[in-house]
Parts: structure tokens; C-alpha cells; sequence
């Protein structure tokens, strides 16, 4: 075949989930991503903003496709929602979906980074060490941003720990000034 001309041509190059209605695509993939060549368009495009053409649905500009479902080479135009990445991680945060996801778990274990091992006192050690803060996520396992946050206090902020007072947080704020 040369390219996916109708969504009927993309549904074939799937395997169907019967229980969720997934098309789960087993065609090429580049970089990790599904992707398919439209002779209409004359361009690769990924399997989802594929589907979306194919089915007559438009894509704002500054929209990105997410997925409705859990299989993320779904190419089901029905479970393909195009929004804001602002919408998207409001309705995430919203849904609690990707909480305790084992997919989300094993990709942090693969990388190699803790699950929120990380005590009052690391954060103090944190705020304190005069290390970088690529090195310091190197050495405790956690990601720069998380050591950012601990710093700004975004994350780990003493006085909203359970058994702060307003003692504790005079300390921390002298501490820092």
C-alpha cells in the first residue's frame, strides 16, 4: 500500500480491542510515536493527527491530540481528544488517571527515579547544600525540577508539614534571609 488514504485504511493496519474499542496500530513507528504517510498531504504525520484528518475533525491551532484511553498507540479518532496542554493537565490532575499507573511507575523505576522517598530532613539537606541542583538529584535519585521546588519551597514547604508550628517556620524563614 502506498500511505493511509481513508480512516477504513488505517483501522485495517490496527488490532482492535474488543473490550476497550482501542485500534491499537502495529504499522511504523518513529521516535517511539506511531506514524503514517498521507499521499493527501504528502507528509508523515503521527497515528493520531492522522485519524483526526482522516475522520473530518480539525485541530485548533495550539492544540495538541491526546488519548481518552490508556493505550498510547490508540488511534481510535473516538479516543482522541485535541486541547490545550493547560486543559490537558487540568483534566489529568482532575481524573487522578495516571496515579499508581503501572506504566508511569515502571518508566520512573527504569529511570531510575525514588517514589517520594524523600523525608523533611533530605529537604532541609536539600535547601542547604551548596551542590547544584543536577547533582543533588543525581545523588538522591529524584528529578532537577523536584530539587528546584524543595528550594523555592513549592515542594516541601516546612511550615505546611503536619506538626509545624509557627515556630517552625519563623526558624525556616530566618534561615533563609
Amino acid at each position: 500500500m502506498n500511505g493511509v488514504r481513508t480512516i477504513e485504511d488505517l483501522r485495517l493496519r490496527c488490532v482492535v480491542d474488543e473490550i476497550t474499542g482501542c485500534w491499537l496500530w502495529r504499522g511504523a513507528f518513529t521516535q517511539g510515536v506511531g506514524a503514517v504517510w498521507l499521499p493527501e498531504l504528502g507528509k508523515t504525520r503521527t497515528i493520531r493527527s492522522a485519524a483526526m484528518f482522516l475522520s473530518g475533525k480539525p485541530i485548533k491551532k495550539g492544540h495538541r491530540i491526546y488519548l481518552k484511553c490508556i493505550h498510547s498507540d490508540c488511534c481510535n479518532p473516538a479516543h482522541c481528544n485535541p486541547m490545550t496542554p493547560a486543559a490537558f493537565g487540568k483534566a489529568q490532575a482532575a481524573s487522578d488517571r495516571l496515579k499508581g499507573n503501572p506504566t508511569r511507575l515502571a518508566t520512573c523505576i527504569r529511570l531510575g527515579r525514588k517514589n517520594s522517598r524523600l523525608t523533611p530532613e533530605l529537604a532541609q539537606e536539600i535547601r542547604e547544600s551548596s551542590e547544584t541542583g543536577l547533582a543533588i538529584a543525581a545523588r538522591l535519585g529524584v528529578s532537577r525540577s523536584v530539587v528546584s521546588k524543595i528550594r523555592t519551597n513549592k515542594a516541601w514547604n516546612v511550615a505546611a508539614m503536619p506538626g509545624a508550628s509557627v515556630f517552625t517556620w519563623f526558624a525556616t524563614e530566618r534561615k533563609a534571609a
